[in-house]
């Protein structure tokens, strides 16, 4: 899996956002085009394009035609603003899969995380792209002026009838000093995945955390012997990022240069980065190495590196706090 933020443009200002230090800028679509290639050649066989907001870079529709036609499964992360129906037709068109963030159940929760008018956006988006058969998830980013809204959010997607609903806790960044108050406590992230587990006979729903994985009984008992990574966080193992001014970082949340594609080769990167070396290696995890789930879960590397190291505890697992 590629994360590539082709553009550092946005048209919200959420006040959470790891992006926010971006430089507003647009990568050329040959760069683009270029680097799409590399990843292919390196194995690569999803990318998610993002931002920023992906559809405020200019050549868009170019670039998905591209990852498409050398056989890239195109998935797009976006707040909706810029999604109508033609836009929809033209996923539709590319059998792309979308992402909306949307962090409320209603505009009075929603708005003044995301910004005024984001919610109606997002809903208009979700009804433009269900109706076009686009498949479509709904995305929360947990905050602490969320929390009591994950039921309501639940039953909000239910009736939207997203393919996915999608629930993560956010990641605190240095550029952002008051980031760290937006977090949940590692009691209200286990009491949010309890809640979402009583409805997964009803909806698709989940996250990409780690420790949601903790919570999946089938892959616990399927893996939990293993003795190699076979899940959890995919940081340099199993997925990487471009940021627009070109440098690699393992994951959009987790701000560490892997290596800069001004200076060095996606291949040079992926197989020689120490910081990617040192990712793959769980038994370096502070709270992880001794732990059964390590190679199902592995902590947030992200979440790590904000109170600290990437090698760090991770400071919501209630198994480490408890």
């Amino acid at each position: 899996m590629l994360v590539f933020h082709i553009t550092g443009k946005c048209n919200l200002n959420c006040k959470y956002c790891y992006a926010s230090p971006y430089d507003a800028i647009n990568l050329e679509d040959e760069k683009v085009r270029q680097l799409l290639s590399d990843a292919l050649h390196l194995g690569t066989k999803h990318v998610i394009l993002s931002g920023g907001e992906p559809f405020l870079h200019p050549e868009i529709h170019s670039l998905m035609k591209y990852a498409n036609n050398i056989g890239l499964k195109i998935h797009i992360t976006s707040n909706g603003t810029l999604i109508d129906d033609t836009n929809a037709e033209f996923l539709k068109s590319l059998d792309a899969m979308v992402t909306i963030s949307l962090d409320g159940s209603c505009a009075e929760i929603n708005d003044p995380i995301r910004g005024e008018g984001s919610y109606k956006s997002a809903i208009n988006a979700i009804k433009e792209l269900t109706n076009a058969k686009v498949p479509t998830s709904m995305r929360m980013t947990l905050i602490k002026d969320n929390l009591h809204d994950v039921k309501n959010y639940i039953r909000l997607a239910l009736d939207k009838d997203v393919d996915r609903c999608i629930i993560e806790r956010v990641t605190a960044i240095d550029e952002i000093p008051q980031s760290k108050e937006f977090e949940p406590s590692y009691s209200d992230l286990y009491e949010t995945f309890k809640l979402m587990s009583n409805y997964k006979t009803d909806l698709n729903i989940g996250s990409n955390d780690p420790l949601w994985l903790l919570f999946n009984e089938d892959i616990i008992k399927k893996h939990a012997k293993s003795d190699h990574i076979c899940g959890g966080c995919t940081a340099g193992v199993a997925s990487i990022t471009i940021n627009p001014n070109l440098k690699v970082t393992p994951c959009p949340r987790l701000p560490v240069t892997a290596g800069d594609l001004n200076e060095s080769s996606f291949k040079d990167i992926w197989f020689n980065s120490e910081v990617l070396q040192e990712l793959r290696n769980r038994d370096l995890f502070k709270g992880c190495s001794n732990c059964s789930y390590k190679y199902i879960c592995g902590g947030c590397r992200g979440a790590a590196y904000a109170h600290g190291s990437y090698l760090g505890n991770d400071p919501q697992c209630w198994r480490i706090k408890e």
